[in-house]
Order: C-alpha cells, then structure tokens, then sequence
C-alpha cells in the first residue's frame, strides 16, 4: 500500500515553527529501507515510498524532536493492523511469561496508592489498551476499566477477555475517570498535545495519568553520527512519530494542565534481598535524578 504521509512542520508541542533538521534521507536509503523491509516483514514495496523522506527536526524554542512527515490515521491503522505483525504481536501476550503479568499488576497496585478508594469506585481507562491484557489485571483488582484502542483486531480480542471497550472518546463525558493509563502510545500519535489534552477533560479533579514512552535522550547525538542506521528506537521510522525525554514529556504535560505525581514506593513482596535492593536502587534513581525517564505520573489539579 502506498502510504500517505501528513507534513507536520511545526513543533507538535510549542506551535513554534522555527526548527533545525536533524537528519533528512530518503526512505529508500540504505540506512533505513532495510530495516523497514525486515521489521515489516517484506510486506512494503520501495517503489512506493518513491520520493519520500524521512526527516527529524527539533524545535529551536522547546527541545521536542519529531519526524516531519509521518504516516497519516489510515496508514498508520493499515501497517499496525497488518495481520502479520498483528498475529506476532498477540502472540507474545500469549506466550509471555509471569514477569510480564508481574509488571501489570505492580503497575494496577500503584492505583491504589494514587487514588486511594475503593476499587469498586474507581473508574480506570487504558488509552491505547492493546490486546486488553492490563485491562484485564486492573479488572482483577475490581476497577471498573474502560479500554480505548483504534484497531479492530484488538478491540475484538479484548472483548474475549470481557473488556469494555470504546473506539473513540467523543461520546465519553467530561470527568469520567480517577485513573488513565497510557503506555507506548502517545509517541505514536499525530497531534500528542490535543490528545492529551482531551484525556485530561476525562478526568475527575484529583485524577491521576500515567505516561509511558519510550526515552529519546542521546537521540540527537545518535542521529548526528555518520554511522546512524534505523532500528527500533525512539524514532522509529513511520512509528515513533514523535520523540520525548523527560523535559518535553514533563513540559506537555504542563501544557495540558497537569502537574508531576511522585511515582509510588512499590517494592516487591518476593523475600529475596537481591530483588528488594534492586527496588531500593531502582527507586532512588528515579527520584534521586527526577531529569532522568519519561514513565512518570501526573495530576490533574481541582
């Protein structure tokens, strides 16, 4: 399919239009066609991206670095829904082993921490749910959860797990939920300040969102050598659209009129005093070097 790709000249964050290329090269180039060929799976034809680059800029008022030409709504949907892809993807929900499940379920404890009420009071989204495998532990919990995800293929799987889901959040009222949970999702979106924005008229007062990106710092130096190939990374061509570290993470979240959470202590119930000083150590970096990370937690003020 020939992809169709939107212009997006400004800063996605400030509105600034005054920028500096970072790197701009044809898709077609050897640093990147062949990683776009094996990671999707042979299914793109270089003859269509005939005449198309790919350009990363930063803006000069903000920091906040994103791919210029990215792939429209419709494209997008076609090469994530790709049946492929999609069936490998699922297939490591399925496959996955407990640490996976363990990570969700210390991820649904710190709603607790967050929003302290009773599960049965609390109303959860995840926005960008996937396959609906963390809807399904934050349910375990008792939390009335809501998944939001635009891809067919999943929603239809997460309704076989007994998710409710939604396919847009237009007919959803003001201050619906306590708790939004969006991991890797908001680098890929066209418009992240609009979007986030919209979540935050979801919330209630007090509410609380949870982001989780990819981190994109030392990804100017990476792009500037003569060495740099595409991979997946925070600038994944045609995916990671746009790129955050944690000052433009923190400065649109600001821009929405949210403020910085402190992360919840959660050490882990294994006895193991390895894994407990793993914690200890895991939690001071974060909070110790808070310029570090882009998972962090926000408040919604009211």
């Amino acid at each position: 399919m020939k992809p169709t790709l939107v212009d997006r000249p400004h800063c996605e964050l400030c509105r600034s239009a005054q920028h500096k290329t970072l790197l701009r090269r044809p898709f077609t180039h050897p640093s990147i066609w062949p990683f776009l060929e094996e990671f999707y799976r042979g299914t793109l034809a270089a003859a269509d991206f005939s005449g198309l680059d790919f350009e990363v800029a930063k803006c000069s008022d903000c920091g906040f670095i994103w791919q210029v030409h990215a792939p429209d709504e419709r494209t997008m949907a076609a090469y994530y829904d790709a049946e492929t892809l999609a069936e490998e993807s699922l297939n490591k929900k399925r496959q996955a082993d407990a640490s996976l499940f363990a990570r969700y379920a210390r991820q649904v404890r710190a709603i607790a921490f967050l929003v302290p009420h009773r599960p049965s009071e609390v109303n959860v989204l995840d926005f960008g749910m996937g396959w609906g495998y963390w809807c399904r532990m934050a349910m375990a919990f008792g939390y009335n959860v809501t998944g939001f995800e635009v891809s067919p293929r999943r929603v239809e799987h997460a309704r076989t797990l007994g998710v409710r889901t939604v396919g847009s959040l237009d007919p959803l009222p003001s201050q619906t939920f306590d708790f939004i949970n969006s991991v890797q999702v908001f680098e890929h979106i066209l418009e992240p300040l609009g979007t986030l924005a919209r979540l935050v008229e979801l919330l209630r007062p007090q509410g609380v969102i949870h982001i989780a990106v990819p981190d994109g710092a030392g990804i100017e130096r990476k792009l500037l050598s003569p060495a740099w190939r595409a991979t997946k990374d925070p600038l994944h061509p045609l995916e990671h659209v746009n790129c955050f570290t944690h000052a433009t993470l923190l400065a649109m979240a600001r821009s929405a009129g949210l403020e910085p959470e402190p992360e919840p202590i959660l050490f882990s119930h294994r006895p193991a005093l390895n894994l407990y000083l793993k914690d200890c150590l895991k939690y001071a970096w974060r909070h110790l070097r808070p310029e570090r990370g882009t998972t962090l937690y926000f408040t919604k003020p009211g």
